[in-house]
């Protein structure tokens, strides 16, 4: 954005949730290192699509921006825009339970619902009556579309459909029938009376409590993807969890995944098995750290030897392109040789590397033998001596997509058809 350019809007239109503000968080990259790993069984799905409702509005809200053909990409976020933030306040107006949850900008939606003006006057659709700071970065545009995309459901740049998601488009508007073209009209005059709810949550809920409709999305999103050659057979174990009741928990999905008749899942499982334990211990002592402003080396080291007790911790040999492969060894190696004045340096040397990719300063650095520390944080804390990092490894941090992956699957199964 310009500087004095007035009446400019700033926005991301391919927005990553997988990244984070530079230097705000993630201090060891761990993010990227999951992110790698979990990317080898899910080729779409982030650690915020975890929500089916959301991508059955994402779905009709590109269909509707792109009814008018030749629009400039201003004109499509908007007209995206008002869909999305309509059936917000449809989703929020229906009774059914659940039928609300993922709402994106949830409070606005109630607020405005709930004011004097809202019950009396109109409620402006569209980018100038934002429900969120960023209606697109934040918003189902930046979030929910990307997943989409990864699926061949939209091309990313404009939001427009693919033949697929035509296809499916065109089913759940079908269903709608009378309510999808009310709903139309509304976003083209850009205003609604929230009145005018009553007349389409009935048929909006109908869509998204239809069982076959559900199953349908969840199969077009996640049962397979190009970018990743397990994710079809993920699905089909996933599938076999969910059916026997299992809980919809990352830790508990990778055992299972271990134990399957598929190699390919299974050394994937594996692999993240052995890399998120040294993720662990490596975020549990830098949290620590930044707890210890002015304490003496010397006493940081001998707190880290107390607790040098632990299984062998392993970096596996593949993938090759690990992101900060040498230093997961090393911190490996010096964990299992207990080093703990090595593992010390090479773990703030790392981190200064990081925050230098950034631009900006390590958060925890050694100044005349005492810990610095500039982003200070009292939440973390070691293991007790006697459990030493032993006790970590029960812990399980990430969530390599698979939490995602096993809420939106479990959509496809819930014979019961509760949203």
């Amino acid at each position: 954005m310009k500087k004095n350019q007035p009446n400019s809007l700033s926005f991301f239109s391919l927005f990553d949730p997988r990244m984070r503000p530079k230097g705000s968080r993630d201090p060891l990259g761990s993010e990227s290192v999951w992110g790698h790993m979990g990317r080898r069984l899910v080729g779409n799905l982030t650690t915020v699509t975890s929500n089916l409702n959301n991508f059955f509005v994402s779905l009709l809200s590109c269909e509707y921006a792109h009814q008018n053909p030749n629009l400039e990409l201003a004109e499509i976020q908007e007209r995206f825009a008002r869909m999305e933030q309509l059936l917000a306040y449809v989703r929020y107006s229906i009774p059914t339970n659940g039928s609300n949850n993922g709402i994106l900008g949830i409070t606005k939606v109630k607020q405005r619902l709930e004011s004097e003006q809202g019950r009396d006057n109109h409620i402006a659709l569209g980018l100038t009556a934002p429900l969120l700071n960023n209606q697109l970065s934040m918003g189902l545009w930046g979030l929910y579309t990307p997943a989409m995309a990864r699926a061949e459901l939209v091309e990313i740049d404009d939001r427009r459909l693919t033949t697929q998601g035509e296809e499916l488009a065109n089913h759940f508007t079908s269903h709608l029938a009378r309510v999808w073209r009310v709903l139309c009209q509304i976003c083209d005059s850009g205003e609604f009376s929230p009145y005018q709810l009553e007349d389409l949550t009935a048929g909006f809920d109908g869509l998204l409590g239809n069982q076959a409709n559900r199953t349908l999305l969840v199969e077009s999103l996640i049962a397979s993807n190009q970018s990743c050659n397990a994710q079809s057979a993920l699905y089909i174990v996933a599938n076999q969890y969910l059916a026997n009741q299992m809980e919809v928990e990352t830790k508990s999905f990778l055992n299972y995944l271990t134990q399957c008749d598929d190699v390919l899942l299974k050394n994937h499982a594996n692999d993240i098995n052995q890399v998120e334990p040294i993720l662990v211990v490596n975020d549990a002592v830098f949290t620590w750290l930044q707890g210890q402003h002015d304490e003496p080396v010397q006493k940081v080291v001998e707190k880290l030897n107390q607790r040098m007790n632990h299984n062998t911790y392993t970096v596996p040999d593949s993938p090759k392109s690990l992101p900060h492969r040498s230093f997961l060894v090393s911190s490996a190696q010096l964990l299992n040789d207990g080093h703990a004045e090595e593992y010390l340096q090479a773990l703030l040397q790392h981190h200064r590397e990081i925050m230098k990719r950034r631009n900006g300063a390590a958060w925890v650095e050694i100044r005349d033998d005492k810990v610095f520390v500039r982003v200070v944080s009292d939440v973390g804390k070691l293991p007790d001596a006697k459990d030493g990092f032993t006790s970590l490894s029960d812990i399980f941090e990430n969530s390599y997509f698979l939490y995602s992956f096993l809420l939106i699957a479990q959509e496809a199964i819930n014979k019961e058809g509760k949203l």
